[in-house]
């Protein structure tokens, strides 16, 4: 126990113990006046936010009741939260604070206020650090930002606005102070691990949020998962942030990045809508329905989530926006045509949609219309704005995206199973995040059997691309996890204001060539069939009702066409309605007469199921035309 005080013209600052700050300040104000600079949110963002902006997303200053501040800064984004203890209205407030950067960590503040009886104040504010680890890495609430935040540079030691004085309390407290209150608020702490990796490929504060299982459900339908994140700039590597089994499906980053909405599946009784705090806090339930998107209103800044409800099938018919600071205040933007759940994403306007309506047909709909527009079939869909409308579907063979420019109708194929170390697998939730050069996805799955997605698999991990200026290819990956259990439905913030990459396309989107009609080569030939693929129960591909095997076959007599090699992939259907077809299961060795065409040259094939193994040879895929 040791006191130092370290005197100025008008503060005073000691260290009571090791786990203490003590400051005090007279104001030249009445007391209800200095009241208010301490209470009032509109004059709480003058001078908590070291002279960022501030947002104060609540402040009730009842006993028992809520706070939390996010000041958006230079460095990135930070969330201070805390509960009111104590409220004796002009006298005293005993409150909580902590840092989302250093969850655990809690901070208990008092501060009194003493009428002196000649219109001045005595504030006195007490931090204490509750864990008992000294006072630096902690964080201080008042005192933290008393000692760091924004001033004028005048000199305003006469001013008799209660807004003045609080900035000269700002301005002449002792840097002194900062040496040990700052701390672990100062620097990030080492990056290693998928948080060096993620943050090396945005170049900015990223965070992911994603639903993790044994491996046996990577379509997050039973209630045995837990809800896991990692912050690259927390020093905490990717950790459980719900870790209580549970229901967590479509986990989503609100546009601050500091909150997780998600749903409850709907096999579980009417879905429902959660939020909690990116650092664990904070669990409510929010509304009924499913989470379809979460949007940032480009007029104020306002956080919405849109809302699925009416439920047909796998689909909603009704979606509203919801704004999560008021709840109360909601709009209907779509009633009509069935929205399939788990790929709506909202433009960064609020104007139009991509989806599914529902599942396989992939389109756009205008939500000030009320109209969509198809763009071609399969699953996974995503919408973003690089300079103009850029809209994807996830192919059957759940290894390339469709790319497609909205407005000019033009499309091309970017595939995203070429991770480093991937040899060709299936891999699945492909998501645009909130900056439209990076997407994230899970895979790989290549466990074997009939069908690679739904064999799931521990081997399953979180990985996030970016994609290059023209949105042609991913130039660059970084596997976000590396754990022992299933990752799936991976969701990305990114704070824009940091990354040095670009929202808007500088020049040419698309691949030049796109919309000429592909040629489809036609091979006639007979050939023995050297191994076949597994044919998927009819079950295991649903909602497929769909599905074609790629068979590898070997020339015994090239009878039309030209073909480099002897060895030829051919998909060939195997299952029809949900049935499998009596001629689909082969015998290896046996010849076969096949006229074929280049896969891609079938563009109405985009939509279905296609099952192929991970091992087969690197060669062009045909499709059987004549079967």
């Amino acid at each position: 126990m040791s006191t130092s005080e370290k005197p100025t013209t008008s503060s005073t600052i000691t260290t009571p113990t090791d786990r203490e700050i003590r400051i005090e300040r007279i104001f030249n104000a009445p007391r209800g006046r200095v009241w208010r600079a301490f209470t009032d949110p509109e004059l709480v963002a003058q001078w908590w936010g070291r002279g960022n902006k501030l947002v104060i997303e609540r402040m009730e200053v009842e006993r028992g009741r809520h706070w939390r501040y996010v000041e958006h800064g230079p460095d990135g984004v930070h969330g201070f939260e805390g509960r009111y203890r104590e409220v004796a209205p002009q006298e005293r407030v005993v409150q909580t604070f902590e840092w989302d950067g250093m969850p655990g960590h809690v901070a208990v503040e008092t501060a009194t206020f003493e009428d002196l009886g000649d219109g001045r104040t005595k504030v006195v504010t007490t931090s204490r650090n509750a864990q008992g680890h000294g006072r630096v890495g902690t964080g201080y609430g008042w005192c933290f930002f008393s000692v760091s935040g924004a001033h004028p540079p005048q000199d305003t030691s006469g001013s008799d606005t209660i807004e003045e004085v609080m900035f000269n309390f700002l301005r002449t407290l002792p840097i002194a102070v900062l040496s040990f209150t700052l701390g672990a608020c100062s620097s990030a702490p080492a990056r290693q691990g998928g948080a060096a990796d993620v943050h090396a490929l945005t170049g900015a504060h990223t965070r992911l949020v994603w639903v993790q299982g044994d491996g046996t459900d990577p379509f997050a339908v039973t209630n045995r998962l837990i809800l896991m994140g990692l912050d690259t700039d927390d020093g905490r590597g990717e950790r459980a942030i719900l870790e209580q089994r549970g229901s967590y499906v479509k986990p989503m980053l609100t546009p601050r990045g500091d909150r997780i909405a998600y749903s409850t599946h709907p096999d579980f009784g009417d879905p429902s809508v959660h939020i909690v705090n990116f650092v664990g806090s904070g669990l409510r339930r929010f509304d009924r329905g499913f989470v379809l998107d979460v949007w940032e209103d480009p007029a104020d800044g306002g956080e919405w989530i849109f809302i699925g409800a009416d439920q047909r099938g796998a689909g909603f018919t009704t979606v509203t926006r919801v704004r999560i600071d008021e709840p109360w205040r909601r709009e209907q933007v779509w009633n009509g045509q069935a929205i399939s759940a788990d790929t709506f994403q909202v433009s960064p306007a609020g104007t139009i949609a991509g989806g599914l309506f529902p599942w396989p047909a992939a389109g756009v709909a205008d939500l000030t219309t009320g109209t969509w527009r198809q763009f071609g079939e399969g699953c996974w869909t995503a919408l973003n704005d690089v300079g103009a409308p850029i809209f994807w579907y996830f192919d059957g063979a759940h290894r390339n995206l469709t790319m497609v420019d909205v407005n000019r109708d033009r499309r091309w194929t970017l595939p995203i199973n070429r991770a480093p170390g991937f040899d060709n697998p299936e891999v699945y939730h492909p998501r645009w995040t909130n900056h439209p050069r990076f997407m994230a996805m899970s895979g790989p799955y290549n466990q074997g059997g009939a069908n690679q997605v739904r064999s799931g698999g521990t081997q399953s991990e979180v990985w996030m691309g970016r994609f290059s200026d023209d949105f042609t290819r991913i130039e660059a990956w970084a596997r976000a996890t590396n754990n022992a259990g299933g990752d799936s439905y991976p969701d990305v913030w990114v704070d824009r204001a940091q990354s040095s990459y670009p929202q808007r396309a500088s020049g040419r989107v698309g691949t030049t060539g796109e919309g000429e009609e592909k040629s489809p080569n036609r091979v006639v030939a007979e050939a023995r069939l050297v191994s076949a693929g597994a044919i998927p129960t009819p079950d295991s591909i649903a909602p497929y009702r769909n599905a074609l095997v790629v068979n590898t076959y070997e020339i015994v007599n090239l009878i039309e066409g030209e073909l480099e090699g002897r060895q030829l992939l051919v998909a060939q259907w195997a299952i029809r309605e949900a049935q499998v077809l009596n001629d689909a299961r082969k015998p290896a060795g046996q010849v076969y007469r096949l006229t074929v065409e280049r896969y891609e040259a079938h563009p109405e094939l985009e939509g279905e199921r296609l099952i192929q193994g991970s091992d087969l040879p690197n060669l062009p895929l045909y499709y059987e035309v004549e079967s």
